[in-house]
């Protein structure tokens, strides 16, 4: 949705952080509701949600991309899928400062458990914060093996300290 500065920022961080799993939703209807995340959405068959080390997700009680997943399949009329496993409970991303220790921190953090529920389909997977695209390319990668027709990631901020200018949704 874009860039990842108050408040979009704040309301993020509650709803990660502090119980406020609600707010996913409501970003999520948002999300929705903006043409090009309707132009994305429009042609694909299922969602992903980047999946939590169960302890995380234990701990969180959820887990928010899939909190968003969800609300986007709703609205959408997507159907959410969990092909992919987290099977490394690798340290938060947020603590790491270099791409490269987020590369490496995510490495073989995710493995495929359902191939076939995702070959050939056009799949796009759903996180929260995009900071260096470590974790979605490793989920991707996972992804990639089961041979799906097309593969995007949709996302509701993005961290931009270069002000890059990343297209907003």
């Amino acid at each position: 949705m874009g860039a990842f500065d108050d408040p979009l920022k704040t309301l993020v961080y509650q709803m990660k952080y502090r119980g406020r799993w609600s707010l996913g939703e409501t970003l999520a209807d948002r999300m929705a509701g903006e043409q090009s995340a309707a132009e994305l959405l429009k042609g694909t068959e299922l969602l992903v949600a980047v999946p939590l080390h169960i302890r995380r997700q234990f701990s969180r009680g959820y887990n928010q991309a899939e909190i968003v997943a969800r609300r986007l399949g709703k609205q959408c009329g997507i159907k959410l899928v969990r092909p992919v496993k987290r099977v490394r409970d690798t340290p938060t991303q947020t603590q790491l400062r270099s791409q490269k220790a987020r590369h490496e921190n995510v490495r073989g953090a995710f493995k495929l458990v359902d191939p076939e529920s995702v070959r050939g389909k056009h799949v796009v997977v759903v996180d929260d914060v995009m900071t260096s695209g470590a974790t979605l390319q490793a989920v991707a990668r996972e992804l990639l093996r089961a041979q799906p027709a097309s593969l995007c990631a949709i996302i509701l901020a993005v961290v931009d300290p270069k002000r890059r200018d990343f297209q907003a949704i």
